[in-house]
């Protein structure tokens, strides 16, 4: 993986990251890469040049036309420029030979960027209605052909908040949601999708009751929590079930051996630091209310719309909850030297603590 070296250029390798599962990797897929967490593939095609890439480009490769399109996009080991990543995607589309994978991916992509695009510049905080339509058509055609990325149910959760699936949930007068109507398999998509999730969260919630720590590292210091079992190590000594910790890479393990071994044999008393952390997780955790598919809530929140004559209307965000979290030191100023919250389901727990130790040594160099 590069080298970090400043935290634009973290910035960037974590967007490509992002961006990459979000539009290359299907719902199955991401979810057989999450049984099996932890092999530090996050980043990996990072490792091959740019120039590369390009090469592979220059013969006519779809899949490195796709990855150069990735790496423009976000700036990753390439200088950035959105409009040729968008032709890239588009050149993908056109090719005679495109598979079925290759056309869902450049469709997702195109997807992603016309999603990020309904942002106005001239009116920061709106969004352009046609731009969000031009988003939902690529999830929407990315579906059809059987390629369902995560960027798609993103989008289509955004959509039925804002009140643009059905005609009755319109907020705005004079305004037809037909359009978006019509898109049925991004919608059958997003409730399969709804369902599934809903199931899940309700089996969490019922491991979570019955061992909540094994959902958060055991190792002091840490500060990475997951939500799904398969993700943590138990540990595989004669320790107490109830006192067994869980980590999320040998790594922390290994750090953690010498305080835990005392623990890890028959007879030994609980391990004070997993029943502590057992204690936190159970007087934190909230019941969720799993009754039907509408008290599903999307990975973003809306409170506020303002309809406005250019066509756009706005949306304040809430807060968004992913998979993993650490807490990164402020070490600009510009958060009131609060700590920053990294929640992420696509960064390894290794890199979301390279994260937080290059904020921290910048803010103790500061100070």
């Amino acid at each position: 993986m590069k080298k970090f070296t400043d935290m634009e250029e973290v910035q960037r390798i974590t967007q490509y990251a992002s961006l990459r599962d979000a539009c290359f990797m299907t719902a199955r897929q991401w979810q057989a890469r999450q049984a099996t967490a932890g092999d530090g593939s996050t980043g990996g095609p990072l490792l091959r040049s740019t120039a590369d890439v390009k090469r592979g480009v220059a013969s006519g490769n779809l899949d490195d036309m796709l990855e150069l399109a990735l790496r423009l996009y976000t700036g990753a080991s390439a200088d950035q420029d959105r409009d040729s990543a968008n032709t890239l995607c588009m050149t993908v589309l056109g090719a005679p030979n495109v598979s079925r994978s290759a056309r869902g991916r450049a469709l997702s992509m195109l997807a992603m960027i016309h999603w990020e695009s309904r942002l106005t510049k001239d009116t920061p905080g709106h969004w352009n209605i046609d731009a969000l339509y031009r988003a939902a058509s690529f999830a929407n055609e990315a579906c059809t052909i059987g390629f369902t990325a995560g960027i798609a149910c993103h989008i289509g959760f955004d959509v039925e908040r804002a009140g643009f699936r059905k005609q009755e949930d319109v907020k705005f007068p004079g305004w037809s949601a037909a359009r978006f109507e019509a898109l049925t398999e991004l919608w059958r998509i997003v409730d399969q999708v709804k369902g599934r999730m809903q199931r899940e969260q309700a089996k969490r919630q019922e491991k979570l009751k019955k061992d909540p720590a094994a959902f958060v590292c055991a190792a002091p210091g840490c500060g990475i929590e997951e939500t799904y079992k398969t993700t943590l190590r138990r540990c595989a000594g004669k320790c107490a079930m109830e006192g067994k910790p869980a980590y999320c890479d040998k790594d922390c393990q290994k750090k953690d051996w010498a305080r835990h071994k005392a623990f890890c044999r028959d007879g030994a008393p609980l391990d004070d630091v997993v029943a502590s952390l057992r204690h936190t997780i159970e007087e934190e955790s909230k019941p969720i209310n799993l009754a039907d598919t509408d008290s599903y809530q999307p990975t973003l929140e809306f409170s506020e719309y303002e309809i406005s004559s250019d066509g756009t209307f706005q949306l304040v965000p809430g807060s968004k909850k992913q998979e993993h979290r650490v807490d990164i030191p402020d070490s600009t100023g510009a958060f009131g030297g609060k700590d920053i919250k990294i929640l992420s389901k696509n960064i390894d727990p290794d890199v979301l603590r390279r994260f937080r130790d290059l904020a921290t040594e910048s803010k103790d160099r500061k100070a």
